[in-house]
């Protein structure tokens, strides 16, 4: 009578477990890559996906990072419906390709989770070119210039460049108003080694693009890596 009682309880509790349905979420596509407006601080990424089995639900939508957020349109789906995964991208203050990731884990008994991803393509308002200015030791101390070009629809004028060495010294040059500045800077002597940086204050109406740095060093000559 024991032995009876605790077989009923068993099949008793197996009765109430969830039902596990055969979904199967198939993607359009599993990378959105999207290139922002100048200024611009959300993009916004859409992922198709249409439910190939049964009828099944979204258990769980993980993104990589906190600057991304992501939701589907909504928890269930029939056998066949379609639907779509909705992630917000905040891009304020990055610049050049970034990319993160999102997981999407359906309700599906087996069912790998899906790694989507976004990729943004943020455009540099202000283009530095080289990123680096480099003197070895003992060179002549003769000027070098970063080229600078404003690459958006507005123009922006740079109001100052300064550097942070002493011994250093910048000037602006302006060779097209408002898009295109030459930044010489020159040391006073290259007998020790240093590293420094060009603090650039432009007038943009961006506030993260209103400040800009680059750099220089003076060191001894980097050994050549052979093939």
């Amino acid at each position: 009578m024991q032995k009876a009682a605790v077989r009923l309880v068993v099949v008793s509790s197996f009765a109430f477990l969830p039902f596990v349905a055969d979904a199967a979420f198939q993607f359009e596509q599993t990378l959105v890559e999207v290139t922002p407006d100048f200024g611009q601080e959300r993009v916004t990424a859409v992922f198709r996906f249409k439910n190939e089995g049964t009828a099944g639900t979204v258990r769980s939508i993980e993104t990589s990072c906190g600057c991304l957020s992501a939701n589907s349109d909504k928890r269930s789906y029939a056998a066949g419906e379609g639907g779509e995964v909705t992630a917000v991208f905040n891009v304020k203050g990055l610049s050049g390709s970034v990319e993160r990731s999102i997981t999407f884990v359906s309700g599906a008994k087996g069912e790998a989770p899906v790694r989507l991803a976004v990729r943004v393509h943020v455009p540099a308002l202000v283009e530095i070119e080289p990123k680096m200015l480099n003197w070895e030791l003992g060179e002549a101390p003769l000027p070098k210039v970063f080229k600078i070009t404003m690459q958006g629809p507005d123009p922006v004028h740079i109001k100052s460049a300064s550097s942070s060495r002493r011994n250093v010294s910048t000037s602006v040059r302006t060779l097209a108003d408002g898009r295109s500045y030459e930044i010489e800077v020159k040391p006073e002597n290259t007998g020790e080694a240093l590293l420094g940086m060009v603090r650039i204050e432009t007038d943009s109406r961006f506030r993260e693009h209103q400040k800009q740095m680059a750099f220089f060093r003076i060191d001894k000559k980097q050994a050549s890596v052979q093939p």
